[in-house]
């Protein structure tokens, strides 16, 4: 479910439609874990039926690999490599592991990421897609970096979807940003009405001041067996307190729980 975001929603609009259009683009969509960045990145592709859609991700278990972010974006275009310039072409083999080994030329291997990027275009507007950018290997994160600065009439929107720091700092790509924030309480309260519609304004607002408006903290499940509501987190990722509330439902069965929130 998506609440909210029509700005942001139409910040994305506008890249694709530029795309189509024949000018490239390159857009950052930075925050907290949870925040919507994911969700906004599935709503570009699912805008973007018209156009090739080449997509990766980060993985932390893999964010010491290099190119291994790349080889997955990079896999549906491979037949256009012979396209190339024989030099890049054997660089970017070489760096997939397609073709013989060459010593290091990071150069190279960046100029071929924006040159098959670009001959990808040329058969149609193209989007380049990837999450959690904050994992994904510095090889790969490097040349699709070094093909977002020089991408121009090329038909190409690249979104990148990042975390921002421990600090609450965003990368450093020199590519345009957008920082999202949390939902607003209206947003909110849409969200809590679907999942939650038993409970009082009172929960609701201790969840959405839990949250600062998480949207990751709205799903909720209910255990009919302890009748416990608990919004799943992923401890993991982001540090909890627990938050503990109660109401009555409609039947007049007495509903405990506890919200875990950052």
């Amino acid at each position: 479910m998506m609440l909210g975001r029509s700005a942001e929603r139409a910040t994305i609009d506008e890249l694709l439609a530029g795309a189509r259009a024949g000018r490239s683009g390159a857009l950052v969509l930075s925050g907290d874990p949870g925040i919507g960045k994911t969700t906004l990145l599935e709503y570009a592709v699912g805008q973007a039926k018209d156009m090739q859609v080449l997509m990766t991700r980060g993985y932390e278990t893999e964010s010491e690999i290099p190119f291994a972010g790349l080889s997955d974006l990079l896999r549906p275009a491979l037949p256009l490599l012979p396209s190339l310039p024989r030099s890049q072409s054997a660089a970017l083999q070489s760096a997939l592991a397609l073709g013989p080994p060459l010593a290091g030329d990071r150069f190279s291997v960046c100029a071929a990421t924006a040159a098959i990027l670009a001959a990808a275009a040329e058969r149609s507007p193209t989007v380049v897609v990837v999450d959690d950018l904050q994992w994904l290997d510095a090889a790969s994160r490097e040349a699709l970096v070094f093909a977002g600065h020089r991408m121009q009439a090329d038909g190409i929107a690249l979104l990148l979807a990042s975390r921002v720091s421990d600090d609450g700092d965003s990368p450093d790509l020199r590519l345009r940003e957008l920082r999202l924030n949390g939902l607003s309480r209206g947003e909110a309260d849409a969200l809590y009405e679907d999942l939650i519609p038993s409970a009082p304004d009172e929960v609701r607002a201790r969840l959405y001041d839990a949250s600062a408006g998480n949207p990751y903290f709205g799903g909720l499940s209910v255990n009919s067996n302890t009748t416990n509501v608990l919004v799943r987190t992923d401890s993991s990722a982001i540090p909890t307190t627990t938050v503990p509330f109660t109401w009555t439902t409609s039947d007049e069965l007495v509903v405990t729980g506890t919200y875990e929130a950052a």
